[in-house]
């Protein structure tokens, strides 16, 4: 933004160096009436390529503050979905992971972390069936709550 600030300032002196320069040749040649309008005309050309800068500059400013807003979009969410699945595996909830939005960066996490849930989610129901077999054993009582503990536990992780 401050290359078009500098750009535009450069411009503008330019054309009115050279307004000035054309206006000044212009007095050899006609009246000071006619050169009073020639030098209007010419400070109005100024002002409107002064106008056509700002313009420009401000639709600049605003379309790299959309496409700003339109990338971090694209990084935050995904980190804030990553955070959340994580937060949820830690918590032992080994449901489905909520999968990024189509155009978000980090499908490849996104695709790993679908992975992992989904891996410890078949570890935990080997788990949950090797406990119901030893289940079916005659064991003291105290093994038998120990073990209906432990498989309830595993099946309200599995949701």
């Amino acid at each position: 933004t401050l290359i078009f600030v500098a750009l535009g300032a450069y411009i503008v002196w330019q054309e009115k160096t050279a307004s000035q320069g054309i206006v000044d040749g212009l007095n050899q040649l006609y009246s000071e009436e006619e050169v009073a309008l020639m030098s209007d005309l010419f400070a109005r050309s100024d002002r409107s390529v002064l106008w056509q800068l700002v313009l420009a500059g401000g639709g600049l400013v605003v379309a790299l503050a959309l496409v700003g807003i339109v990338l971090t979009h694209k990084v935050a969410g995904p980190m804030f979905g990553l955070v959340r699945g994580l937060r949820e595996l830690r918590d032992g909830h080994y449901g489905p992971v909520r999968p990024f939005r189509k155009g978000d960066a980090f499908q490849s996490v996104s695709s790993a972390m679908q992975e992992a849930a989904s891996a410890l989610r078949d570890r935990e129901v080997r788990e949950l069936d090797a406990l119901h077999a030893l289940r079916i054993h005659d064991v003291p009582a105290e093994v038998t709550a120990i073990l209906n503990q432990i498989i309830a536990d595993k099946r309200s992780r599995l949701g």
